[in-house]
């Protein structure tokens, strides 16, 4: 059975040069081809493997939405070890639990959280590697802790340097563990579930039974990389179909409604509070007009829902601002991680905006 990594492996051959991420900065925009974060990943495959970190090997991922963020867990489950992608806002003693539960004995961290990770480790025995050392320079965190004592075993600039060197990706059994996601923090301790590589690949064969994305899509990944969701919506599902990936260097009101209009999004997964604001702003908005614009605008609503089962969406027509600020190429608007309020879902439909509902079984 082939694996995830298989797949984007696939990608590759078919679009080198495509674009695969983009990370968009306030005054530019970086980007890395399929065929540049294939050397990327397999170049930390490399290093793993030159390691000692051998199949099975858990491997901390702590760190902020990136692309370099991305090469490590490619190359991660490449090498056919585990990775585990912790939240970037527990505490260090909260990392501290889950480093052992998980029985990690490699940390791969950025810059920002490099002093909570050295603070988490303590005197574990778990070695760290740097995701972005440029930033060391301009950061106070390396005066935080001793270095001699707790300096970073490598960095991913000295990694990609070495190459892949004859890397091969590890062949692993379906039923291996590729992703050890810790979750439902939110109601008790973190708990890890353990997603194998069929799993991952099960899940992303799933969604392509009715979802058609393709090199012509393009994902606004806003959700951080540790949740199941984006996880699956922003790396696994766009990087077997050779589509363009965008994470935002700062994630603001600004930056996104940035994104979603000049990187051509066609694919938005993001969390129930988002579309709550948009709805809550929409009817405050009408409602400052008086009466009359609020019965107009109840009317159209009313009007395009018994469209829609006819088949015809006049959205656009009706709405057309409201359907502008997803940008005009915007195909699948997706929200999971707690619960949508149908209410609210009844509402898009009825503006001709088609929330879809993600249910992941983390």
């Amino acid at each position: 059975m082939p694996t995830f990594y298989d797949r984007f492996v696939e990608c590759v051959e078919h679009w080198p040069k495509n674009v695969a991420l983009e990370i968009q900065r306030r005054d530019k925009v970086e980007s890395c081809t399929y065929a540049e974060l294939r050397h990327m990943a397999e170049s930390v495959g490399s290093w793993l493997a030159k390691n000692g970190f051998h199949s099975g090997a858990r491997v901390v991922i702590l760190a902020d939405n990136h692309p370099r963020w991305v090469a490590v867990f490619l190359g991660v489950v490449a090498s056919g070890c585990t990775a585990v992608p912790l939240d970037t806002a527990l505490h260090a003693d909260q990392i501290t639990t889950l480093l052992k539960d998980s029985a990690s004995s490699l940390l791969f961290c950025d810059v920002k959280h490099l002093a909570t990770a050295r603070e988490a480790i303590g005197n574990l025995p778990i070695k760290t590697a740097l995701i972005n050392p440029a930033e060391l320079k301009t950061s106070s965190d390396q005066t935080k802790s001793d270095p001699a004592t707790s300096a970073p075993v490598a960095e991913l600039d000295s990694i990609f340097a070495s190459g892949p060197s004859g890397f091969k990706p590890a062949a692993v059994e379906a039923d291996v563990i590729a992703s050890l996601l810790y979750t439902s923090g939110t109601t008790s301790d973190p708990k890890g579930v353990m997603l194998t590589h069929a799993n991952l690949l099960g899940e992303v064969e799933s969604v392509f039974s009715w979802a058609h994305v393709g090199p012509q899509d393009a994902v606004l990944g806003v959700l951080p990389l540790f949740h199941v969701l984006s996880q699956m919506a922003n790396l696994l599902l766009p990087l077997v179909k050779g589509a363009r990936v965008v994470y935002l260097e700062t994630l603001n009101t600004t930056e996104l409604l940035r994104a979603l209009n000049e990187r051509q999004i066609t694919i938005f997964a993001v969390v129930p509070q988002f579309f709550y604001l948009i709805h809550e702003r929409i009817f405050k908005e009408v409602a400052k007009r008086g009466k009359v614009a609020g019965l107009a605008l109840k009317t159209l609503m009313a009007v395009n829902r018994g469209l829609r089962t006819t088949g015809f969406n006049a959205g656009r027509i009706f709405f057309g601002k409201l359907h502008s600020t997803f940008g005009d190429r915007m195909r699948y608007l997706i929200t999971g991680g707690s619960r949508f309020d149908p209410q609210i879902g009844y509402d898009f439909y009825a503006l001709g905006i088609d929330v879809l509902q993600a249910y992941g079984l983390t």
